[in-house]
């Protein structure tokens, strides 16, 4: 089996390591008394914590804009996975889908969250449009912030499906939509950021 390898800014290992230590410790306590079963599950959550940690941090920061707001959320995400008596069958959407529910009960505490709540018809599958006329590097240095400025699920599905690389289904297990929804999500999500980026001068 290749080893894959880990990339990411030192601040990212240090967290890595934080929600290590704070996984394996809840891990350790579950796992008191239970024997091979409690050991066992204490190594498949680390597991997932290698695999999984900077996917759901990058998820939750996105969000969050918030480093320290989305490290807790984070940590907390695995320590509900510790907790889990059943183990999901896919623990990457369900993680996700944990640490999106968390950043949004965080912002909705702080005050409203928008919401996209008129459906379009559903739409047939179409490919990432062209770049705006003259889109140059003015443009592309605001693309983050323009995607901060959409609105729930849309910057959601931006994040998962353009960033992460997750298939409109694994989008839909995550935010609770269904394909046709997440496609029609994405597509108006692509407008609005296309709109945004022509209107940078």
């Amino acid at each position: 089996m290749a080893v894959q390898k880990v990339k990411g800014t030192s601040a990212d290992l240090a967290l890595s390591e934080s929600a290590m230590d704070a996984v394996s410790g809840a891990a350790v306590q579950g796992g008191e008394g239970a024997g091979d079963i409690g050991w066992l599950h204490r190594a498949w959550v680390t597991t997932q914590v290698v695999r999984h940690y900077r996917v759901v941090y990058r998820f939750a920061n996105t969000l969050l804009r918030d480093r320290a707001a989305a490290e807790d959320v984070v940590q907390e995400c695995f320590l509900r996975l510790c907790r889990q008596v059943t183990l999901p069958d896919a623990p990457r959407a369900w993680l996700l889908c944990v640490a999106r529910n968390l950043s949004l009960d965080r912002l909705r505490r702080k005050g409203p969250v928008e919401f996209d709540s008129e459906l379009l018809a559903v739409l047939p599958e179409q490919a990432a449009p062209e770049p705006p006329e003259g889109f140059d590097e003015a443009r592309l240095a605001s693309l983050p912030s323009a995607v901060a400025r959409l609105v729930e699920p849309q910057r959601s599905l931006v994040h998962l499906f353009y960033h992460e690389g997750l298939s409109g289904a694994e989008c839909a297990a995550v935010t609770g939509l269904n394909p046709n929804q997440v496609k029609v999500y994405l597509h108006r999500a692509r407008r609005a950021l296309r709109q945004a980026l022509e209107a940078v001068r």
